[in-house]
Order: C-alpha cells, then sequence, then structure tokens
C-alpha cells in the first residue's frame, strides 16, 4: 500500500477503510493518553499529526493542548470527518491540511510537537520526510513515531527500528527514548 491511499474511492470503500483504522488502531495497547504521558506533551505545546486518518491521535492531542494542533492526511475526506469528529466534541483548536508530508505546508520551525503513528513505512521518500519534519519542528521539539514491527511478505520489516535511527540520526535527530511496549509495536521519540 502507498501513501496515496484515500483518493479514488467510492464512500463504501472510504467508511470500510475508516472502520480499519478506527479498530486496528483501537487493538493497540497504547491509547493517546498512555502515549501522552511517554512523551513531553506540554498543554501550551502546538501539534503535527501525520497522517492523521481518523483522527485517533488528533483529536485527543486537541482536548489535552490549548495550542493548535494541526491534522495532516493526503485524504480530504479522512479530514472532512476529523472536522466533525471535531465539531461533535467541541474542540476548535484543530487545523485540517490536505497535504503530504514530503511537502509540508508550515513554516520552519513552527510546532513544538509531531506525532507520525503508523505512516512513515507507507512513505516512498523516508528522508524528504524526515528533513521537512525537521524543518517544522522547533528547537527542541519531539518527533514521535510508532510504528509496527509487523513483516511484508518477503518476511522482513516494514521499517526496523535500526533503520528509522539511522535515517532520524542523518537528518539530525537525537533519540531520546525507544519502547517496545508490546511485540509487533514500537515507539521512537527524537528531539531536534
Amino acid at each position: 500500500m502507498t501513501h496515496q491511499h484515500f483518493n479514488d474511492e467510492n464512500h463504501e470503500q472510504f467508511m470500510r477503510k475508516v472502520d480499519y483504522l478506527d479498530n486496528h488502531l483501537r487493538q493497540l495497547t497504547l491509547p493517546p493518553e498512555d502515549l501522552f504521558a511517554r512523551i513531553p506533551l506540554k498543554k501550551h505545546d502546538t501539534v503535527l499529526d501525520l497522517g492523521a486518518g481518523t483522527g485517533y491521535l488528533t483529536l485527543p492531542a486537541a482536548a489535552y493542548v490549548k495550542e493548535t494542533v494541526y491534522a495532516l492526511d493526503l485524504s480530504a475526506k479522512m479530514l472532512a470527518l476529523i472536522a466533525t469528529r471535531a465539531k461533535a466534541a467541541n474542540l476548535t483548536n484543530i487545523e485540517c491540511l490536505n497535504s503530504s508530508i514530503e511537502a509540508l505546508p508550515l513554516e520552519a520551525e513552527s510546532v513544538n510537537q509531531v506525532f507520525a503513528s503508523l505512516v512513515l513505512h507507507e512513505l516512498p521518500d523516508l528522508e524528504t520526510a524526515l528533513t521537512q519534519i525537521h524543518r517544522v519542528l522547533k528547537t527542541e521539539g519531539h518527533l514521535t513515531i510508532l510504528e509496527l514491527a509487523e513483516h511484508d511478505h518477503h518476511g522482513a520489516p516494514r521499517l526496523t527500528p535500526s533503520a528509522l535511527r539511522n535515517a532520524l540520526e542523518l537528518t539530525g535527530f537525537t533519540i531520546t527514548k525507544e519502547e517496545h511496549p508490546e511485540s509487533d509495536l514500537y515507539i521512537i521519540i527524537a528531539q531536534k
């Protein structure tokens, strides 16, 4: 699956994708609140959620912080869903961005926290994406990555922790934490 998902699909396909994302993410033993407790998320942080999907991290982050939470996704339908869910939850600090990770539409040093949950493995150009993330993060800002350690059809991990660590360090990030809260999930937190 490439990162160009959701663009050319009918309503039924879209709803199947929403159900899959909601169920798949909820099956993780790491609820958003538990993740936020593991990272240095502060009430006055500005947040960017990459590949925001159904808002699994966007919505709880917006309820937690007082500043803007940017929900970025290639799918305008997913962003519309997040906007609907935000309105229902009376959350007014979410701004939706219909864009790719490789071309972030934000100013340099404009966010304190970036979340990349189950999305980096889909990118055709990880180096460009990490360079863009590094650009928009404020000095001492954090990038929190959740990835599955599941294997592709050849038996190789989709994005190994060591490959991700190397890519982050080459981009100028410092790894501050790595955890494996369950066998098929890992978290890497990196600082600019």
